[in-house]
Order: structure tokens, then sequence, then C-alpha cells
């Protein structure tokens, strides 16, 4: 992320209130926003090509895993949580250690996963938030 440039998020989510929630929450907190994308095959294109500097994903889409899609910003070593109503045994096995904010969420939850993703950038096993 560039000094003095508000943080870009992209936002991967298929439920469009919670899409709607996550967008507004983040614009308002000051973030820029890519999304919300609500398919896979958007979401690798862009997961792929642009620049931002984290991700909220939904671990299904349209009853697709994001498997891929994590796998490929792992690659290019962008931070990403999961947002989903499912539990970390429902995560893909090679991501179940990453940041999991559970549905429903508080939106003080999701600042406190992006400090994590952005700045601290070690989230580990025990980094599930707690639903509100």
């Amino acid at each position: 992320m560039e000094q003095g440039l508000p943080s870009t998020v992209l936002i991967v989510e298929d439920e469009i209130m919670v899409a709607v929630d996550l967008a507004d929450y983040l614009t308002e907190a000051g973030y820029r926003v890519i999304g919300p994308i609500n398919n896979l095959v958007d979401a690798l294109r862009v997961g792929a090509a642009e620049k931002f500097d984290a991700a909220l994903l939904d671990a299904n889409l349209q009853g697709q895993t994001v498997e891929e899609l994590a796998t490929v910003l792992s690659r290019r070593n962008i931070p990403f949580a999961f947002v989903t109503g499912y539990g970390r045994e429902m995560l893909p096995p090679a991501f179940q250690h990453m940041p999991l904010v559970a549905k429903p969420y508080a939106h003080p939850q999701l600042r406190e996963v992006l400090d994590i993703l952005l700045y601290n950038n070690h989230a580990g096993p025990s980094q599930r938030l707690p639903s509100a």
C-alpha cells in the first residue's frame, strides 16, 4: 500500500445485502473498494490482475468454493480473510488457518481483521473473530 493513500480492499461476496453492507461500511471507513464481486469467474480475473491491498472473501460463491481464488491471492502475497456463515472446517483445507469473520458480524470485527491483514499480516490459526 502506498503511503498516504487509502487501502484498497477487494470484496468477493454473493449475498447482495452482505455485499452492499461490506462495501458501504468500508467506503465510509475510508477504504477504497473493488467490488463487490459475486461470482468466481470475475473474482479470479480481478484477483489475478488488479492492484489491491487486501481481500474479504465469502467461502462459497453460488455453490463454488473460492479455493482457487485464495491460491491466486496467496501467490500474489495479498492478505485476505474469509467472511462467511460457514465454520472453519468448511474452508478450503489449505486455508483453514486464515482469519475468519463469522456471519453475522459486527462492523468493528471487519475493522479488526483488516487491521490484522494490512498492518500485522501475521494472522494465524487462532484468528477466528467471534460473531456479534
